[in-house]
């Protein structure tokens, strides 16, 4: 069995052979050139081995390819359990950052007790439990441990979290994910959270959703030092434990499949946690229920409860008619504000719009109905989060979940509509910053249009002056190529981000496996190729420089993007900026390359390459369509700083670079209610 150094000293030293090979080569053209042949005879040998050495250095890439694409054995099992411990790792300081933004911890969790249903939709108890038969599994929020004990005991470890909306299904989800990290042993699947709303079984299958999606949200999962396809690998060996969120998010008629696909997809012991509103989980499940799988329900917040809580929140002398809200829910709540506190949604609400807001409470205000309390903490919440947590640039402040940024409240009110309103008319929970050039209306792509006319007749003038050389190629080419690449990518290629890590530090690793790679190989046969075109009279001086720096451009921007093994999820706002620089910075790269020959054909060469490259960017597309929206008054223009200061403020959460509403009732209430006029 090949070790895994034994691998890598193959791989390198192939790789080696056919680069010192091709080094030899050009060696020889210069011996050649100072011969008595002369440059003449040179460009004939060059020509020669130019094919030869392109030919080789492609034949090899093949060859390592494949050599790659062959099973590993042990190397493979070290690799995958290597790409499990850094998930874990990872996973549990995400949800724990993710706790602490949303206050689950402070100053307790609200005590909501859960019981196994008594509706018709768990499997047969013998076939959850085992011999024992009944199933008996439950317990409070604050006793989470004892939770996990508990489902840790279930035969098949498949439960299902049912509840009306805002009852903390969510919640307690996250809460039982973060406690079996934190109590989990090696031989455990790792448990990490997945939204299900925008899987349809008929195009994927169950593993390989998770895999798209695991790869999606944990990046460094591509590192080489886990190997090809880590992500998937780590879903096939029963690795993970999928916690799968929002089952209600679906549409209507895909819910009865994604039950049926994932009890086809499920083996005996293949554990799983689920989420979902109660009538939509019933009805799904009318057909058949997902077998071998526990069922809890929520009891709805007791008032002693809720008072406690509250209690808790509020300083031990609070003023007003603090005591008396208290006392009313002890009592029987009679008020509406205190029939109204059922949920542990609500009295976050409650507590982020009065208590960290310090507004002072009139119980006379919140007199009408429950849904008109809840109503009016709604069109309360975005002026009293803004209000409560000041702006800090310091991420040591005082509250390390500060917005960075002042914002204005009826502004961000009518931004956060925007956003709600695009995913509620997409049936997605997922809002990402590479995507938005979705929401630009057909009014918004007319000026895309004439955009691209006006670039175009831009490129017509340049061409009439008739500018000599370099520069008036460049230009010609930028202009050209700007304009039909943004035309392309903002409205048919769709570009995705890339990711930079340029830390040699720890991808010193990753940098000597990208040099002796087929890439590598690659490039060399690339530079070749354009040496000769590029070059009317070509020479082994100028060859041999373009394929130095077509070999060297390639594999430092290839190496770039490779994320290294302990690499952290990251925010939209740094993804954005990464990929920005990246594309324009290898854009200007190979256009000065492709120019360096001179004239207009060379100058022309250069804008194309500067142009496409970086016009396809999705940072590029985001810029464009950031400023549409601000011309609209649709979006902020810096709209990444204000999704990253309202996922700081508790209103939304992120899911890797992906921002979603952190419940759905919000993203409901932001996309149908508009925001009062002239809140500050």
């Amino acid at each position: 069995m090949i070790t895994r150094r034994g691998q890598r000293r193959l791989e390198s030293g192939f790789v080696g052979v056919v680069l010192l090979g091709v080094a030899g080569g050009i060696g020889w053209l210069f011996h050649v050139a100072r011969g008595d042949g002369g440059i003449g005879k040179a460009d004939n040998w060059a020509s020669v081995i130019a094919a030869v050495a392109a030919m080789a250095a492609m034949l090899a890439g093949v060859v390592v390819w494949w050599w790659r694409k062959r099973p590993q054995g042990v190397l493979a099992i070290e690799q995958v359990d290597a790409a499990g411990r850094q998930l874990a790792e990872t996973v549990l300081a995400q949800w724990r950052d993710e706790i602490g933004v949303r206050g689950l911890d402070v100053p307790a969790p609200v005590a909501v007790h859960w019981r196994t249903t008594r509706l018709p939709v768990m499997d047969h108890a013998r076939n959850v439990r085992g011999r024992s038969g009944r199933v008996l599994i439950g317990g409070d929020t604050e006793t989470v441990a004892e939770l996990a004990q508990r489902f840790r005991a279930l035969p098949s470890r498949r439960l299902v979290i049912l509840g009306n909306p805002e009852l903390g299904k969510t919640t307690l989800a996250v809460m039982l994910l973060r406690e079996l990290l934190l109590t989990r042993t090696e031989d455990e699947p790792i448990p990490v959270l997945f939204t299900l709303a925008d899987w349809d079984p008929e195009v994927l299958s169950y593993s390989d959703w998770l895999a798209r999606r695991l790869g999606r949200d944990y990046l460094f999962l591509a590192a080489a030092e886990y190997g090809e396809e880590a992500a998937l690998r780590l879903v096939r060996t029963r690795r993970i434990l999928p916690v799968l969120d929002g089952f209600d998010e679906l549409p209507e008629p895909v819910r009865p499949k994604v039950i049926k696909a994932i009890n086809a997809a499920l083996t005996a012991d293949d554990p799983l946690i689920l989420t979902s509103r109660t009538k939509e989980f019933q009805k799904a499940v009318a057909g058949g229920v997902l077998s071998r799988s526990a069922v809890i329900e929520p009891e709805a917040v007791q008032g002693p409860a809720a008072a406690d809580y509250l209690e808790r929140c509020l300083s031990p002398d609070s003023p007003g008619e603090w005591p008396a809200l208290l006392s009313d829910l002890r009592n029987g709540p009679r008020t509406a504000l205190g029939r109204a506190l059922t949920t542990p949604l609500r009295l976050w609400l409650l507590r982020e719009v009065y208590i960290t807001s310090r507004r002072e409470l009139v119980l006379a205000d919140l007199a009408t109905s429950p849904d008109d309390v809840v109503q009016a903490l709604l069109d309360q919440l975005v002026p009293s989060l803004l209000k409560a947590n000041r702006p800090s640039r310091r991420p040591d402040a005082d509250h390390p979940f500060r917005p960075r940024r002042s914002w204005n409240a009826s502004d961000a009110r009518r931004w956060l509509a925007f956003f709600a309103g695009r995913l509620e008319a997409e049936s997605s929970r997922d809002l990402a910053w590479w995507r938005l050039h979705n929401a630009v209306d057909r009014r918004g792509r007319s000026w895309n249009i004439l955009f691209l006319g006006g670039m175009l007749c831009g490129f017509l003038a340049v061409r009439s002056a008739s500018i000599p050389g370099f520069p008036g190629g460049l230009l010609f080419g930028l202009l050209l190529t700007l304009s039909t690449g943004v035309l392309l990518a903002f409205n048919f290629l769709r570009p995705a981000p890339q990711q930079v890590d340029l830390r040699f530090r720890h991808k010193g690793s990753a940098l000597r496996r990208t040099v002796f790679s087929p890439l590598s190989l690659l490039a060399v046969a690339m530079g070749v190729g354009v040496a000769l075109i590029v070059h009317e009279n070509a020479t082994p001086t100028g060859i041999v420089l373009t394929i130095i720096l077509i070999w060297a451009v390639t594999v430092l921007f290839s190496w770039a993007t490779k994320p290294a093994s302990d690499q952290q999820p990251r925010t939209g706002a740094k993804i954005l900026i990464h990929d920005f620089w990246l594309r324009t910075a290898y854009a200007l790269a190979f256009g000065s390359i492709a120019g360096a020959s001179g004239g207009f054909g060379g100058g022309l060469a250069a804008g194309a390459v500067v142009g496409a490259t970086a016009s396809m960017s999705a940072g590029w597309v985001y810029y464009l369509t950031v400023i549409m929206l601000r011309a609209e008054s649709k979006a902020p223009l810096r709209t990444l700083s204000f999704l990253e200061d309202f996922h700081r403020l508790g209103l939304l959460r992120q899911v890797g670079p992906i921002y979603q509403f952190r419940h759905a009732m919000f993203q409901e209430y932001f996309a149908a209610v508009r925001p009062p006029a002239g809140d500050r």
